[in-house]
């Protein structure tokens, strides 16, 4: 080998130890255009056309319909006809993001390309928050793909659910958190907040769970020289989804009779049922569901938070291998995968408790706190112990070689495609507009509706 063929083999592999941002963002889109296929060349949508793809779609719509018009995305009278009235679009960030995107593509494809964009962020903040905790390295590479290609991810894509695929805010956050950690500074404070704060507002159960687990890593590593910038950030987190959040409470019935949505802030045996985590769904191979929603429910989501064996291996391997300095990642995990669980704890398709009554895991008992916090999601709030375990599997390929790093990170991926209970190919749906929108333009003066069913019908 000449000395010129051995500077390439070393910069080639500079590169792959110590990407710049543009071989991360290439690798990872590449990742996500595989993930996703074949909808990004089939001029289709991600997401089963029997769930919630047309819902998310449209409010991508509704955004660029009502800033080209002039007017925020605020009220409508698209729906509950013939009044309308006021509605708030539970995905503000990716909304926005389609902005650009749809007045020049159009709404489909700007919808396709957010979704992908969440997928590839999804492996970079992934890998950037490995490589803060263990050092940087081709085991970073792992760590991306481990969360990127989760099987949590893959599902929520194919359920068209477009805030839920907004998992990338998490491990941004933990690496913002290790970070301002590590320096102290204030630029670091100042980053950490404003990643927990557009967190919480892409989805309020990231922002939760997230916070909860810096809260307590903040614990561990506590010290006075901290607070000042704690502070700092806490004013970011809190400050930036605060209007947001103050806007979504106002949109809901029945505290406004002109709110397009009516749901009391209670909950319901019903709901907690239809979305029920069984601890079983974390380690089950298959095509097994806490919830079989298809049967009991008429509807064809897929809900799965497995967190595949191939990780947990690894993930256990490396924590066994920390001992004492593994604490901190076995506790943040832990209270992750138990808030999880939701309210109460399900089992085999029931409720399990004393008699009539439920057993409460700790969510339930934070709930009692903020009786308010009606969530009914209970398994996003498990995405932090998934990030966590994500950054230990890199953790744990440290030094190891990338032919062995490689066959990891396809191992991994083939487990969630074909091992777990995710559809892949991802679902699709079709981005044509039903002729029925045709014939109500053509007929502008015969005021008619289109009849949108409610979930409880059924498909």
């Amino acid at each position: 080998m000449t000395p010129q063929d051995e500077s390439t083999a070393l910069d080639r592999g500079r590169r792959w130890e110590a990407p710049s941002r543009r071989v991360l963002f290439l690798v990872y889109s590449a990742l996500a255009l595989f993930l996703c296929a074949p909808v990004p060349f089939s001029g289709e949508l991600i997401g089963h056309p029997d769930v919630d793809v047309w819902n998310h779609l449209w409010g991508y719509w509704y955004w660029l319909d009502s800033f080209s018009s002039g007017s925020l995305p605020w009220r409508t009278e698209m729906l509950n006809a013939p009044d309308g009235g006021v509605l708030y679009f539970v995905d503000p960030i990716g909304a926005a993001a389609s902005l650009p995107f749809s007045a020049l593509f159009g709404v489909p494809v700007a919808y396709t390309l957010v979704q992908l964009l969440r997928f590839a962020l999804a492996g970079i903040a992934s890998h950037l928050f490995c490589r803060e905790i263990s050092g940087p390295g081709a085991h970073c590479w792992a760590a991306g793909v481990a969360f990127a290609s989760s099987p949590f991810l893959l599902a929520e894509a194919g359920n068209g659910i477009t805030e839920v695929t907004a998992v990338w805010w998490t491990p941004l956050c933990l690496w913002r958190a290790a970070v301002a950690f590590r320096s102290n500074a204030t630029r670091d404070w100042i980053a950490l907040g404003v990643a927990q704060g557009l967190c919480t507002l892409a989805s309020f159960y990231y922002g939760l769970g997230t916070a909860l687990l810096i809260g307590i890593w903040w614990a561990f590593r506590f010290s006075r020289s901290r607070i000042r910038g704690t502070a700092l950030a806490s004013l970011f987190a809190v400050g930036i989804p605060l209007p947001f959040f103050a806007a979504f409470r106002s949109s809901l019935g029945p505290g406004n009779p002109d709110a397009v949505i009516q749901r009391s802030g209670d909950l319901n045996i019903e709901l907690l049922m239809h979305n029920a985590v069984d601890p079983r769904e974390y380690i089950m191979p298959g095509n097994f569901q806490s919830v079989d929603y298809l049967t009991d429910y008429g509807e064809a989501f897929v809900h799965t938070a497995y967190l595949r064996w191939s990780v947990l291996l690894l993930a256990g391997w490396v924590l066994f291998r920390l001992r004492r300095r593994a604490v901190v990642w076995g506790v943040l995990l832990g209270v992750s995968l138990v808030m999880g669980l939701g309210r109460a704890l399900w089992w085999n398709g029931a409720f399990v408790g004393p008699g009539e009554q439920l057993l409460i895991l700790p969510f339930g008992w934070f709930q009692e706190l903020i009786p308010q916090l009606a969530i009914t999601h209970s398994t996003r709030l498990s995405v932090g112990g998934q990030a966590v375990l994500a950054m230990l599997v890199g953790w744990a390929l440290v030094g190891q070689s990338r032919r062995r790093i490689g066959l990891v990170a396809l191992v991994m991926g083939l487990e969630s495609l074909l091992l777990s209970s995710v559809t892949w190919p991802l679902p699709r749906s079709t981005a044509a507009i039903p002729e029925i929108y045709d014939e109500l333009a053509e007929n502008k003066d015969d005021r008619r509706a289109v009849l949108d069913l409610p979930a409880e019908v059924g498909t």
